[in-house]
């Protein structure tokens, strides 16, 4: 497994954003509960996985120490993350997606509802459910309504939200959005976008990410395969 800078500089190349995530893959057990390859198709790679714990998060943003002591209040005990990357299409290239499916576990139900109800639309606030630091790079952050004709149905358990962030630097835009959502004590992200990917293109990515999934979980056939 690569190391934490390694990590780091993988997702910054892909996604316009950073991971600071630990380098070991002891946390197999919450597999499940991430996008799988046959989830996003075979023109799709893995790049990488790996586990993320309280202090990773923590690093992403600004006073990292008392982020750690607030994820950890908030029963927060481990994650999980895996990153996959479009292959390039045929000329005239556009640009790649990239997916990040995450998995948090808290130590029960209560608080994991607790943590996804606090979320701020917020770059700061939500870098924990995508494991990216765009607060740092001048990013902004919208919650975008969930529950339309490209969203399967939601459960009331699931608390299903979703936000859409943007950012610019020197090499253009980025475009993400994330759907957070419950199952358990898990809270559960799907991630889509990256430089030059429009909004529109992210946002028609995540809720068949979500259906596989929650079909996988529920021993069922992916619906959109």
């Amino acid at each position: 497994m690569a190391s934490r800078h390694v990590l780091a500089a993988l997702i910054l190349a892909s996604m316009g954003a950073c991971a600071a995530c630990s380098s070991s893959s002891s946390h197999h057990e919450l597999d499940p509960y991430l996008c799988a390859q046959q989830d996003v198709g075979d023109n799709y790679q893995q790049l990488i996985e790996g586990d993320v714990s309280p202090n990773d998060l923590a690093d992403l943003g600004s006073n990292p120490a008392s982020r750690a002591r607030a994820f950890r209040d908030a029963g927060l005990e481990r994650g999980r993350f895996a990153l996959f990357k479009q292959a390039l299409p045929k000329p005239p290239f556009d640009p790649q997606v990239n997916v990040v499916c995450q998995v948090l576990e808290f130590k029960n139900s209560a608080q994991a509802t607790a943590f996804l109800k606090s979320l701020d639309p917020d770059p700061s606030s939500l870098s924990a459910v995508t494991s990216s630091s765009l607060s740092l790079e001048g990013a902004t952050a919208v919650e975008s309504p969930i529950g339309d004709a490209h969203d399967p149905p939601w459960t009331p358990e699931q608390l299903g939200r979703s936000f859409d962030i943007s950012a610019s630097n020197e090499t253009g835009q980025t475009h993400i959005r994330a759907l957070v959502f419950l199952q358990d004590r898990f809270v559960l992200s799907i991630v889509a976008g990256g430089p030059g990917v429009s909004a529109s293109v992210a946002a028609d990515i995540v809720p068949g990410l979500r259906s596989c999934l929650e079909a996988r979980l529920a021993s069922a056939v992916c619906p959109s395969r």
